[in-house]
């Protein structure tokens, strides 16, 4: 059967955008395929996108900016998974590689830090740095929503203890009952327990109800 990767590929069904760039680390570019989704944004040192080698949630996008040359900086959180961290990408020119010259023992040495002249890297810079920030207002707006607020009130409760507990003495209660009703059987003819009957249907009712709710929010 199918087995789960254990690294995951770039999302690109579910991009916004995406494109093959130059990651700029200490002054050398290296080919990454840069993927923005609706929660974050990923991409692929190397440039292969069966491979994401890191991504940056959008509510942890501390700030991006262009710079010149067809370079653009991307600033994550300090407080989040990346801990601060600057990335800094340059568009590329149309029909332009990254890799270098092969040295000696095979291996394909990188750029270093070059400069993208020209119209459409400097637009591509801008068009990244504002698809990132919408991307980012919308998540945001999306979490400011009724819906999405009453989803975490509903969780947070939820996940309460006393929540925890309620629900416990409920499975209990309905263990009890089914119990009663297999042992009185109110619902055989002539039973000496017959008044049971219409209590414990009610009963099965309500935990029924109970149960859908609680089904309803580990779904939501």
């Amino acid at each position: 059967g199918d087995t789960t990767p254990l690294i995951e590929a770039l999302p690109l069904i579910d991009s916004i955008k995406q494109a093959t760039v130059a990651l700029i680390i200490n002054n050398k570019s290296f080919s990454c395929r840069l993927c923005l989704t609706k929660e974050r944004v990923c991409f692929s040192r190397g440039g292969d996108h069966r491979t994401m080698t890191d991504y940056i949630p959008l509510e942890e996008v501390d700030k991006v900016e262009v710079l010149d040359g067809g370079h653009w900086r991307l600033t994550s959180s300090p407080d989040g998974i990346n801990s601060g961290r600057v990335y800094e990408f340059r568009n590329l020119h149309r029909n332009e590689t990254i890799d270098g010259p092969v040295d000696a023992s095979g291996n394909t040495t990188p750029f270093g830090r070059t400069q993208s002249t020209g119209t459409h890297a400097s637009k591509e810079s801008h068009n990244w740095v504002q698809e990132i920030e919408n991307a980012r207002d919308r998540l945001k707006n999306a979490e400011r929503s009724l819906v999405t607020r009453s989803q975490r009130f509903c969780r947070r409760m939820y996940d309460s203890n006393a929540c925890q507990i309620f629900i416990a003495l409920l499975i209990f209660a309905n263990f009890f009952i089914v119990c009663v009703d297999a042992q009185a059987r109110p619902n055989e003819p002539n039973s000496e327990y017959a008044w049971l009957g219409y209590y414990i249907d009610r009963l099965d009712i309500f935990f029924t109800l109970i149960f859908i709710v609680e089904l309803a929010i580990n779904m939501s």
